[in-house]
Formats: C-alpha cells, structure tokens, sequence
C-alpha cells in the first residue's frame, strides 16, 4: 500500500475495505483526521445557520473527532461508519470525552435508523467515497432518516482539484442533491489537512421541506 490519501480508495472497490485503512495506518497519520473539529462545522453552529436541537448523525464517523464535537453541543447523538476499528477509537474518544453517543458498525448506503429520526446529519467525507451506482440510494437514505425541516451538511471534495470521479463541481452538486432535499448554501474552501497538502473541497447545507 503506498502513500495513504483521501482518495485512496477506487470507487469500484467494497466499502469495507476502510477497516484495511484504520487497521494499518496510525490514527494522527491519516490526512483527513485534523485532531480538531472541522471549522466549517463549528462555523454552522456559532453563526447560527442551524439550531442545536434533537438528534444528530454523524455518517462515516472515523475517529469520531467531528461526533464528539456534535455530542458536546448539546444534539443526542449518533454515528455510523462501515470500519470497526474506526468505531472502537471514535468509541474510546466518545469515553474520554464523556459523552454518550451511539455508535452503529455499518454501511451508510442502508441506514439503519428509522424514518424523520435527525434532526442534524452531518457528512464529512462520506458522499465522495460512495459508489457512483449507489449515489442515489445514499441521499434517499439521508432524506428518509431526516426530520421534516431537519437540515443535512456535505463536505466533499471539490473540483478544483482536478478531474475526478468523485470531484464535484457546484453544478453537479446541485443536479445530485436536488432531487432529495432543498438547497439553502454553497461554498468551496481550501483547507492544509493533516499531511500538510491543500485540498479543496464543497460544502453543501440543505434541508429536507416540511411537510
């Protein structure tokens, strides 16, 4: 296995292979895990786009850094991954942190969580690593389990990072998610991640309508 990166994984290979990734790469090596909440995720909360109420996902937890950020604003909280060494290190952070979170070994192309059951769902990194096949599935998925009014935040890789099967320019964003949920921002950001590359990435928060 050569250098780890953010797409290190082919689209056409399963999911649980992530389990390979955690299982042989220490936690603080991993270029995605800052050992910091995501700023864009802390902006949400303290410019007030979104209200800290009822339940929270947290969709391809990893190391749960950004779960336990959610758990300590005050959401109930939950987490699914599809590795479970990622779940065990998110589970022990959750503990040292003292928080209660709930956390579910599984794929998030099938979640298991019940309809209207968050009201916050977060996905950093998750969509750009789902199956273009299952790209559909994913955001039906992610409508379902959300509450009427209940808001959905993307971050994903970004076209300018060159062409990609899962680099998204804002167009394709829009022609994927709409279908599922109402659009209410778009950004794009550069961010230094933890082994020292820039990458640039999209950020998305939609809703799904009431009623």
């Amino acid at each position: 296995m050569g250098q780890l990166d953010h797409d290190h994984h082919e689209h056409r290979q399963g999911y649980e292979q992530w389990d390979d990734v955690y299982r042989t790469y220490a936690p603080e090596s991993l270029p995605w895990e800052l050992g910091r909440p995501r700023p864009q995720l802390v902006d949400l909360f303290e410019s007030g786009k979104v209200p800290v109420e009822g339940r929270a996902l947290d969709l391809c937890c990893g190391l749960g850094t950004n779960t336990v950020y959610l758990a300590n604003l005050g959401f109930e909280t939950a987490a699914i991954d599809i590795a479970p060494t990622s779940v065990a290190y998110a589970r022990k952070k959750a503990e040292l942190a003292g928080v209660d979170i709930a956390f579910h070994i599984g794929d998030s192309t099938n979640l298991p969580f019940a309809e209207g059951s968050f009201r916050f769902v977060l996905d950093m990194g998750c969509f750009h690593h789902v199956h273009i096949d299952d790209r559909w599935t994913y955001l039906t998925g992610v409508r379902r389990v959300l509450a009427p009014g209940g808001m959905y935040f993307l971050i994903c890789f970004g076209d300018r990072n060159g062409g990609a099967w899962n680099h998204f320019s804002e167009e394709r964003l829009t022609a994927l998610l709409e279908p599922h949920l109402q659009l209410l921002e778009l950004r794009e950001f550069t961010s230094e991640e933890s082994d020292r590359k820039f990458r640039h990435f999209r950020t998305v928060l939609a809703q799904k309508p009431q009623g």
